[in-house]
């Protein structure tokens, strides 16, 4: 149904020339697509948003591990700022007296909020790594930390728990993941009001519902997470650390622990780019154990059959990257542990073949091998592992 609007707006906009083709794809300028916002209502413009980040969600599919998907990204990364820049300007925008009521009775608000500052983090972390535009990725988590607040606001205000679990009946698809709904309609505002006055208000001063809050606390911490990973390669490590732990505390009192145990393997690296190496090896050892247990605990929900594993897990590479870094440490230390070292990047090395991994990392594991062996005096062990690594690229 998307698809069948979309192929009528487009026939549209072509027909009163409002719409320019090149190369099968179309273009609206400017000024006309800055009216055509203006002349919508507050709940017409949510939902068409919604709709924009339902079609480049469907198109984005970066990975950071997997550098096969980083030249589809270029050139879909340019959507994702667009609707940042859309998405900010919305909800920046101040809401009218007549308008405000549906504002905080709408889920859709929400979810979109999150889950466009959730897109603008992933999109700033692909600018810094595959394109090194480290200003406009700050400016895309900038982005991404303003909308938050405003979803922070807008869920302290909303007076019902959005239900983001049910579909609606009429003309729904999924929007950006399995745990949120848009129909293709926007919902009449009357239907709206009425259920949501049926439904009994918390009291006054209640808190922000917990999965909201987790969900909200959950892609803070990604957002800083990145932010700390961008001044990193920047080199500003002071800066890097700073929000890193301001991700990491924020992780530990939500217990979110997918994002403790991320944020303890980028500080650790922080501190070994310092050359801390005893504080390094604590925080890489701190996230292994983290990963190590939730790998285990998703092997045996696997084997009894009460779920799958799930793309990341299945792939270990979180685990595989925190072995590596470890093993940089043991060779940095004084006196280098070769042999600890050596150990640690053949287990890396034979998770890292378990799962579709992209090369790049398999490759630098196999030139921190060949490192080993030659100081250990193994040219011939060194040759191989950098002929090894050299046949990956």
């Amino acid at each position: 149904e998307i698809a069948a609007a979309a192929d009528r707006v487009w026939l549209i906009l072509k027909k009163f020339s409002l719409l320019t083709v090149r190369r099968q794809t179309g273009t609206v300028h400017r000024l006309l697509g800055m009216q055509l916002r203006i002349s919508m209502s507050r709940r017409d413009a949510v939902w068409a948003l919604g709709l924009c980040v339902w079609a480049v969600e469907q198109q984005w599919t970066f990975d950071a591990a997997d550098t096969s998907s980083w030249a589809p990204a270029t050139a879909v990364i340019g959507h994702v700022q667009a609707v940042g820049k859309q998405s900010l300007s919305l909800f920046s925008a101040p809401i009218k007296s007549s308008e405000a009521a549906d504002e905080t009775r709408d889920p859709l608000t929400f979810e979109l909020q999150v889950r466009v500052s959730a897109l603008l983090t992933q999109g700033a972390l692909f600018m810094s790594m595959a394109l090194s535009q480290f200003e406009e990725a700050r400016e895309a988590l900038e982005a991404a930390q303003m909308i938050q607040q405003h979803a922070s606001a807008h869920a302290l205000a909303t007076r019902r728990p959005p239900r983001l679990s049910r579909p609606s009946r009429s003309g729904s698809r999924r929007l950006l993941g399995s745990s949120s709904w848009v129909s293709t309609q926007p919902p009449p505002a009357s239907t709206q009001a009425s259920e949501t006055a049926s439904a009994p208000a918390p009291a006054s001063g209640s808190c922000l519902p917990s999965a909201f809050a987790q969900r909200l606390s959950a892609v803070r911490a990604l957002t800083l997470e990145t932010a700390g990973k961008v001044a990193r390669y920047r080199g500003s490590l002071a800066e890097a650390e700073a929000v890193l732990t301001q991700a990491l505390a924020l992780c530990e009192a939500s217990g979110n622990t997918d994002g403790e145990a991320s944020t303890l393997h980028e500080l650790g690296i922080v501190h070994l780019r310092r050359s801390d190496f005893a504080a390094a090896e604590l925080l890489l050892r701190r996230s292994l154990a983290i990963k190590v247990e939730q790998r285990r605990a998703a092997q045996s929900r696997s084997r009894s059959g009460s779920s799958s594993l799930s793309r990341s897990q299945s792939r270990f590479s979180d685990e595989a990257a925190t072995m590596h870094q470890l093993a940089v440490v043991a060779m940095s230390s004084r006196p280098a542990r070769l042999l600890e070292a050596e150990q640690l990047l053949r287990e890396a090395l034979a998770m890292e073949a378990r799962g579709p991994f992209a090369l790049g990392g398999r490759a630098a594991t196999m030139q921190q091998l060949a490192r080993v062996c030659e100081r250990r005096g193994d040219r011939a062990g060194a040759r191989q592992h950098l002929d090894d690594a050299l046949a990956l690229h």
